[in-house]
């Protein structure tokens, strides 16, 4: 993948949706270290989906709390990612991926 700024996303033909934090598929949940995964998921739902229609943005910080673990919980049941549990593994990350 190109160079670019982080927290800009981007759509890449042979991988997805990419925002420069993070490219892998580890299972990131509540209270998670992983910063990097985190904000690529913070930037993800605020720049691929519809959230922000409805909801205040995401703050792109890194840090997995109440409201990440809401806007995940809400990209599950309305993309029909099962299970609805607030972790980002496999699944969420090729739906989030492929918007």
């Amino acid at each position: 993948m190109a160079t670019q700024a982080a927290g800009t996303c981007v759509y890449y033909s042979n991988f997805g949706n990419w925002c420069g934090f993070y490219s892998g598929t580890a299972n990131i949940g509540f209270g998670s270290p992983n910063y990097a995964a985190v904000k690529e998921i913070q930037s993800l739902i605020n720049q691929v989906t519809i959230w922000t229609r409805d909801h205040q943005a995401l703050k792109v910080d890194g840090h997995f709390g109440d409201k990440t673990k809401k806007a995940v919980k809400w990209f599950q049941s309305t993309y029909k990612v099962k299970p609805y549990d607030g972790i980002v593994g496999k699944k969420t990350w090729g739906a989030l991926r492929a918007l």
